[in-house]
This record gives structure tokens, sequence and C-alpha cells, in this order.
């Protein structure tokens, strides 16, 4: 009799300058085969085309998804176009049961939506509904996802009210802190998994508080006079004055680096037990078109490392600093020691990286397009990784030559 086995599928999809991740669960057994899919962020400002999504993403999702097929959970770090833009697409061609987001108030939609109207997205666009109303936009799609909110953490970095809940039992509002977690039950078909708690493998959305820049375009509303909304068509009636637009635009443009961007929701997915759970293949080269020699130069060389541990910390465009990332790593610990994959984020950009996040050496990988308009990663980012981790990080652009496979086998 053949042994029932399940391995977890981690792809790094080649979309350019934004990002598309997926982790597949896959049983096999003589029995049945069933499966898991979750999503981190669907867009890209490469290869965009009429509808506003990028080429590369839906042929991204065209490859790994087949029509229709069950996407359990998609998580999205922030609602910026080019983490966002593919999501109408994934929601209409397949059956998305879950989206989980960071729960932002009228000041962040408020900001979010100049954003959208600086860079040419009209208020008829998805996205643009989607930051406004969530629920209310997919609400006349055929099959309407379940819109989950991560509330901000706060000031509270201890793990003591962390709680465990069921994938298929959400709340409407997720607070920071609860595990999002692949249950040891029929959804995936391994009634025999012995893992802490009844769970193997746990997804653990962390959304640092956005106050601090809520509270300075409240100011900034006040001082010009400006009335604060509170609701989203207050926002709608504001962004339509011209004269308030207009300083809405100014405030926007003279953020530092990062800007909107430094609230970023990071999600961490690893096993409860990392013992429970072993590399099976990783794969830097998804396609036969490169030379072996030239695949043979990447590992026996070891430019490419395999990574230690098989949790991964998905950051979206996080502003990392010590401080921040201490909090991270008091708040979600021991989880944190167990990063085996991390995204460097926001594409590479200094203004968004620090060394400390590399504590646990892992293997880094870099979503950035070929010729973006920023050049993204920094030359200093790429230096610093390799010099503290060894390895240089994976670069995966729109290219298909650069799709990473991680393959994980999880014992039953």
């Amino acid at each position: 009799m053949e042994k029932d086995r399940i391995y977890l599928f981690r792809t790094i999809h080649p979309v350019g300058q934004g990002g598309f991740y997926t982790e597949r669960f896959k049983e096999i057994s003589y029995l049945k085969k069933k499966s898991y899919n979750v999503v981190y962020d669907c867009g890209s400002d490469t290869g965009k085309a009429g509808n506003g999504i990028s080429r590369y993403v839906q042929r991204e999702i065209d490859s790994v998804f087949s029509r229709n097929e069950k996407i359990d959970i998609v998580f999205i770090s922030h609602l910026d176009n080019d983490h966002i833009n593919g999501l109408e697409y994934l929601i209409r061609e397949h059956d998305v049961r879950n989206i989980c987001i960071p729960l932002l108030n009228s000041n962040e939609k408020l900001l979010a939506l100049v954003k959208c109207a600086v860079e040419g997205l009209r208020e008829t666009s998805f996205v643009y509904k989607f930051i406004l109303d969530p629920v209310e936009s997919v609400r006349g799609l055929p099959t309407p996802p379940q819109i989950i909110f991560v509330s901000p953490l706060g000031e509270n970095f201890e793990n003591s009210e962390r709680s465990i809940l069921s994938v298929n039992q959400f709340p409407d509002n997720l607070k920071t802190g609860n595990q999002i977690v692949l249950k040891n039950s029929e959804s995936i078909g391994i009634p025999s998994l012995h893992g802490k708690m009844g769970y193997f493998w746990i997804y653990f959305p962390v959304n640092l508080d956005g106050e601090e820049l809520s509270e300075k375009l409240e100011e900034y509303l006040k001082k010009e006079k400006i009335p604060v909304p509170t609701n989203s068509e207050e926002i709608k009636t504001l962004l339509k004055n011209r004269s308030a637009f207009k300083k809405l635009k100014a405030f926007y443009q003279a953020l530092p680096h990062g800007g909107i961007n430094a609230h970023s929701m990071m999600v961490y997915s690893g096993p409860c037990e990392e013992d429970s759970c072993r590399l099976a293949d990783f794969r830097r080269l998804a396609y036969k078109d490169w030379p072996p020699t030239l695949y043979a130069h990447l590992y026996y060389e070891k430019l490419y490392r395999y990574p230690k541990y098989s949790g991964c910390m998905y950051t979206g465009d996080f502003a990392v600093n010590k401080i921040k990332w201490s909090q991270v790593r008091t708040y979600c610990a021991p989880l944190t020691d167990h990063i085996g994959v991390l995204q460097i984020p926001h594409h590479g950009s200094r203004h968004n990286y620090d060394s400390c996040m590399l504590k646990s050496n892992p293997v880094c990988f870099i979503s950035a397009g070929k010729s973006n308009k920023y050049g993204h990663p920094d030359r200093m980012v790429l230096e610093d990784v390799f010099m503290e981790t060894q390895a240089f990080p994976l670069l995966v652009t729109e290219s298909r030559r650069d799709q990473v496979n991680f393959i994980y086998e999880i014992e039953p």
C-alpha cells in the first residue's frame, strides 16, 4: 500500500514590480487526493493591460490554478494597486472563499485613494472600489468571498493573547494575534497528523499600527480646514472637491520614502512543529531552457543555498527598522526563530530594509520589475543580504525563468 503523503508547494511567481505568491498543500493517498490553496498579494505594475491587470499576474494565475479551482484564503499586505490589481480576475475565474486584509480607518482609506488618483486610476476601477468598500466591491461578483479584516496591533506586543481559529470559522473582524490555521481535519484529508493543539500549519497575520500617519493626515486636514471624513460617502465627496484634492495630493507627495507603504500587513507561514516538515526540493529554475552548466554553477558554487527552516515571512512593502522588527519578533515568538524564507520588503528598496531581519539566516527573495523606474532592488540591499547570509537574494522579475519553487514534505 502506498504511503500517504502531503506536500507543500510554495511558489514565488514572476510578476515583476508587484507580488503574487502561492502555497498549495497537496495530499496524496491511496484513497483520495485533496488540496488547500493560499495566496499572498495579487498584483503588479509591470505589463498592465487596458483592463488594469498585469498580463504577468494573469499569466501566473492561469498557470497555477485551474478554472473555478477553490482558493481557501487570499492575504493582501496593503491596498496598493501593484498588490491588488489582479484580485478581481482571481475572484471571477476561481472560487475564492476568503480575503484577509488590514483594517483601514477613514483617513487611511482617503490617503490610499489619493494615491490611486495620482496614479491615474478611475473611481470606476475595481481597485478604487475595493479600497473604498471591500465588502460592497465583491458583492456583485458571481461567488463573493468573505472579507476578513485584521485590526491593528496597537501598543501590545506581547503574545499572551494569541488564539487559534479554524480557517473555516473566521469572524468578520480578526484581531492581529489570531492565527489563521490549516486544521488537522478532512479539509486537507490528514486526520492522523499530530501537531500542537491539533493543527499542523499556521498563518499568522501581523498588522502593526498605522495610527501615526493617520493622525498626521487628520492634523493636516484640520489645518487646511478640510472636513475629516468618517465614512465612504464623505471620502468620495472630498475627492471630488478640486481644491481639497489638490491639498491632499500635496500632502501625499510630501510623505517620506515608504509613505503609506510603511504599514503593510506581514504574514508568517510555517509548521507548528518544525521537525514535522522537511524540504523535499528547491528549484530556482522552473523551465528547461537554461543550460545545465548554468544550473550547476548557480547551485554548486553556492550562490544560492537551501533554507534551514520551512517557515516563511511575507512582508509586502513593510518598512523595517530595528524597533519595529523587535516588536514583530516579540509578538510572533517563537515563530520568527524558524523563518527559513524571507521576502525582502518593497521590491528591495533600501528605505524599507534593515539587516536585523536576517538573524535566522533565511533564504531571501525580492520581487521587482526588470526595468522599473524606481531602481529596485537597491545595490546596497543586495550586497548587504549577501554579506549577512553568505548568499545572494533570489531576484524574481517578470521572466518565467525567475520563478522559485520550494517543495516541502510534511510528515503525517
